[in-house]
């Protein structure tokens, strides 16, 4: 069975009171280089270190947890995503892969875009919510009010359909640049999407904030 897996990043780290929430899923941690220094802050030990271990320096210690790859065609996310695949691991999420570098951020993004089929689970944890790229139908559960967004990762997601939302989609498009669908809001228990063409970024914000 695939040990439910967190990559941390070396982006804007995880509050502690947001890790605290997640961290007990866990099962296997690997610190993508400079997102070693995140996971030994909120005191875990990374199950593995890969990257190419330009952000982090592993102290004699820890030495036996690298696995550095050279690799300058793909970032650290990437190394550890393909280091999963590898190792048969498909339940993944992953955090500190945004803020401080907007560039950073929308590579990530890409990644995410790149690997998604490849895993049974591929979600990205940042402070404000979970994101992952949504299937054809996807059914949420939720609080009223909970904020919500919808993405074109894709530039154009199309047949967008959904329900239990304040400002509800029924077969329509958003496109960047034209038509966004960010900070919607949940009505109820539980919102439904659906789409049919596109890459389609679900952001769902913490209840628990």
């Amino acid at each position: 069975m695939s040990p439910k897996t967190l990559i941390y990043c070396n982006g804007e780290p995880l509050k502690n009171q947001v890790f605290q929430h997640f961290k007990n899923l866990y099962s296997f941690f690997i610190g993508a280089d400079g997102g070693t220094n995140s996971l030994l802050i909120h005191k875990v030990l990374p199950s593995v270190i890969i990257g190419d271990m330009d952000s982090y320096q592993a102290p004699a210690s820890l030495q036996h947890l690298v696995q550095k790859n050279p690799d300058q065609e793909t970032n650290d996310l990437e190394k550890a995503l393909n280091y999963c695949l590898l190792n048969k691991i498909t339940d993944v999420d992953i955090t500190g892969a945004t803020g401080f570098r907007i560039d950073h951020t929308l590579k990530n993004l890409s990644v995410m875009v790149q690997f998604e089929n490849q895993f049974e689970n591929l979600r990205l944890i940042d402070n404000f919510g979970v994101h992952w790229l949504a299937r054809e139908k996807e059914v949420m559960e939720t609080k009223p009010g909970q904020v919500i967004s919808l993405s074109a990762l894709s530039g154009t997601v199309a047949g967008i359909s959904t329900e239990g939302l304040k400002y509800s989609l029924n077969n329509e498009s958003l496109k960047v640049g034209k038509r966004d669908g960010s900070s919607n809001q949940a009505i109820g228990s539980q919102v439904v999407t659906s789409h049919k063409k596109g890459n389609l970024l679900i952001s769902l914000q913490h209840p628990f904030l």
